[in-house]
């Protein structure tokens, strides 16, 4: 159990992952291959769904568990049989639980969360095409999955595509929204809003910033 309290047996872990991992570079069974990847990622969600308690300890083990498998296995290259989705399915359940229970965790660990989060995002396009998308279909999305996104989406060189997206969620989430936005939520949108530029802000959040200034001050 990742309980992120043990910590040589996290690093033992990682070191097996690695392990693992390294043996799918030197097979040459593709459907052998597909298969090993579908079950650390089955695995890791099933870890991730029976945690007791939900800590930012266990949020930042599991990150580096997948990162450690995404750097080693190359999975941004992997065969097109395999199925994305269960990528996916982990990365939807970690944020589920990650925005139940982020609001109460320490500045600090929100940090080393997000940071921990932005490296897989880094290393694999596809989960960065899917968080955008989540973000996009829930209400209240993790300050940690947002900050991640803000930050890589800011200094992605080229522009990136979903930079417009992430602004125009803001407006959404934070400009209208009917309730003063706590602190940790407008904490996790600084680096794209921080980054805004004088055409994105006339288009998109001054229109908006003058009719809900009286309702939300503390989003303006």
């Amino acid at each position: 159990r990742c309980t992120g309290q043990q910590r040589p047996l996290q690093w033992t872990c990682l070191e097996l992952i690695t392990i693992a991992g390294r043996s799918t570079k030197a097979s040459e069974d593709a459907t052998g291959i597909v298969e090993l990847h579908s079950f650390f990622f089955k695995l890791a969600k099933k870890e991730a769904k029976t945690q007791p308690t939900w800590k930012p300890q266990v949020a930042v083990t599991l990150l580096q568990y997948v990162l450690r498998w995404m750097q080693v296995t190359n999975l941004a290259k992997v065969d097109d049989s395999f199925k994305f989705d269960v990528v996916t399915s982990l990365m939807e359940t970690l944020y589920t639980e990650m925005g139940r229970t982020c609001a109460g965790w320490t500045f600090r660990w929100r940090l080393k969360s997000m940071r921990a989060l932005r490296r897989v995002l880094q290393t694999c396009p596809q989960a960065l095409e899917d968080a955008v998308a989540w973000s996009k279909k829930t209400d209240e999305p993790a300050a940690v999955l947002v900050s991640a996104l803000s930050a890589e989406v800011v200094a992605a060189d080229p522009p990136s595509a979903h930079r417009q997206t992430l602004i125009e969620l803001y407006a959404k989430q934070v400009v209208e929204a009917k309730a003063p936005s706590p602190e940790g939520k407008l904490w996790a949108w600084g680096p794209i809003v921080g980054n805004v530029t004088g055409d994105e802000l006339c288009k998109t959040l001054l229109p908006l910033a003058g009719r809900m200034s009286k309702r939300n001050p503390a989003a303006i």
